[in-house]
């Protein structure tokens, strides 16, 4: 994923971020499966320089429907960078229509 971010009062801070993220989870019925994840990011100040890289794993559950589906991630910091959050939740959840 890449993802642009403008930061400050003035939104005079341009930061890109490159994300990749990997899971592997076991599908215990056809509508639920549980899980690991993990989250590997980095910030690119002004789009030119890399910042530190950051690592989040976690564990996820999905549950799903024919026409739905949400999936939920708590991520903990693997790394020790500073500035950066210590546990984050992540929730993707999608229709069929």
């Amino acid at each position: 994923m890449v993802e642009a971010e403008w930061e400050g009062s003035d939104y005079e801070e341009r930061v890109g971020v490159w994300e990749n993220t990997f899971g592997l989870s076991y599908q215990f019925s056809p509508s639920f499966t549980a899980g690991v994840e993990a989250l590997h990011e980095v910030e690119f100040e002004d789009w030119s320089e890399a910042g530190e890289h950051v690592f989040f794993v976690g564990p996820n559950v999905s549950f799903r429907t024919k026409s739905f589906y949400a999936t939920v991630a708590g991520l903990f910091q693997a790394s020790d960078v500073d500035g950066e959050p210590e546990a984050q939740v992540r929730l993707l959840m999608g229709f069929t229509f």
